[in-house]
């Protein structure tokens, strides 16, 4: 089956943070047969745009109280079906979205990914509608009624689908429209480059609260004993729980499964 899917994120510390990401199955005339939506905590409150993400409908309360990524790709991935293909509006979005799922499979994704856009160039073309922009402009060309609100998963799935309806695309061209060549491979070695980027930053070790941070941690409390170590290595000698801003690194070197840290932090 088809399955019309976006996701969202920030960029922080070197890697991609999903914030949202909804997936939408449908029929071969383009209805709704059902779907996945999830907000997604962000890896670090502090260093979170509010403002810029409140745009999507929700609140920081909202994502705060969300899972973190590591089970709502857990779902996704018990949520999709063999067989699924997943179709992309945006080749950068899918890139990063396989980047995200290797950093937490340590394996690419199980399903074919596929582009949707170049697929309908022919259609828009035809219909009147501009073949470059999103696809909220597209729909608006078409006179198709939108209430979505960009940059919002969940109605940005469904505004792909109404587009995608009104010009009663061909769900045989999008299977045939797969990523351009080394798309994946270029976005796995820029991820491979910002890991070691990140694996080399230096890390503070609060001694007298027994908690260790990344050096630019925001949360390390002031007046606290602490040292100061260049290596993920050294931090996991200190047996030291590792606050928010640096647990999943700590499990990622480690190669432990992740677990609930509890600490003033955590």
């Amino acid at each position: 089956m088809l399955v019309i899917i976006d996701m969202e994120w920030l960029e922080w510390c070197c890697r991609s943070n999903p914030t949202q990401i909804s997936a939408l199955r449908v029929t071969e005339g383009w209805e709704e047969e059902c779907r996945f939506d999830r907000i997604i905590r962000p890896d670090s409150e502090q260093n979170t745009a509010w403002d810029h993400m409140g745009f999507t409908g929700y609140g920081k309360d909202e994502f705060l109280s969300a899972a973190d990524a590591a089970p709502v790709f857990g779902d996704l991935q018990a949520w999709l079906k063999p067989g699924d293909v997943l179709c992309w509006w945006s080749t950068a979005t899918a890139a990063t979205f396989s980047a995200v799922w290797h950093m937490l499979f340590r394996a690419a994704p199980p399903f074919f990914l596929r582009q949707i856009k170049p697929a309908i160039t022919e259609n828009l073309r035809r219909a009147g509608a501009p073949v470059y922009g999103s696809a909220y402009r597209m729909a608006e060309a078409l006179g198709i009624p939108l209430c979505e609100k960009e940059h919002c998963s969940a109605d940005d799935v469904n505004v792909m689908r109404l587009l995608l309806r009104d010009l009663q695309a061909d769900p045989g061209k999008i299977l045939h429209c797969a990523l351009p060549e080394g798309t994946e491979r270029t976005q796995m070695r820029d991820l491979h480059k910002a890991q070691d980027s990140f694996g080399k930053l230096r890390y503070t070790l609060d001694l007298s609260n027994r908690m260790a941070h990344v050096s630019t941690c925001g949360l390390i409390p002031s007046g606290s004993e602490t040292k100061t170590v260049a290596a993920m290595e050294k931090v996991i000698r200190s047996l030291l729980p590792p606050c928010s801003c640096c647990k999943k690194e700590y499990w990622q070197f480690s190669g432990n499964a992740p677990l609930r840290i509890s600490g003033k932090c955590s």
